[in-house]
């Protein structure tokens, strides 16, 4: 089929035909722009009952305050009462270790490596983990 065939021609000319009517449509519903320019602005109204929420919401947080100095009053441990054998218990945090959860996540696989500082100059005498064959501990001392 071509562009030009009567089919392509006749749908256009629907299409076109649509879109007419839905432009008169929308015009007929439309307020007209200059009926929208002439309107008053009208100031913003107050919005109502503003003083009971704002009373509400000083309740509520007042209600909030009270509860939790309240609960802080009823939760603080007092100290020794005078006249008793009852004495403060003190914790030394020096003594405690607390250790994370993920601590294994930051520990490497050559951790020994970075813990351990060599002394430079100075082998030991080791060679491969044994003792070097013409090392002797002894004359090492007096040397020095």
């Amino acid at each position: 089929m071509s562009e030009n065939s009567p089919r392509n021609d006749d749908s256009e000319r629907d299409l076109r035909d649509e879109f007419a009517r839905l432009r008169d449509e929308e015009r007929r519903q439309a307020t007209p722009f200059h009926d929208v320019l002439s309107k008053p602005i009208e100031p913003p109204r107050p919005a109502r009952a503003s003083w009971v929420r704002i009373t509400a919401a000083a309740a509520v947080l007042a209600l909030i305050v009270g509860l939790t100095i309240s609960r802080a009053r009823w939760t603080t441990p007092q100290g020794p009462v005078a006249g008793t054998d009852q004495a403060m218990e003190i914790v030394d945090l020096g003594a405690t270790s607390w250790t994370s959860p993920t601590d294994f996540l930051l520990e490497l696989p050559s951790q020994a490596l970075l813990e351990e500082v060599p002394e430079l100059g100075r082998t030991g005498g080791v060679i491969g983990g044994r003792e070097h064959p013409d090392h002797d501990p002894i004359e090492r001392r007096s040397r020095t």
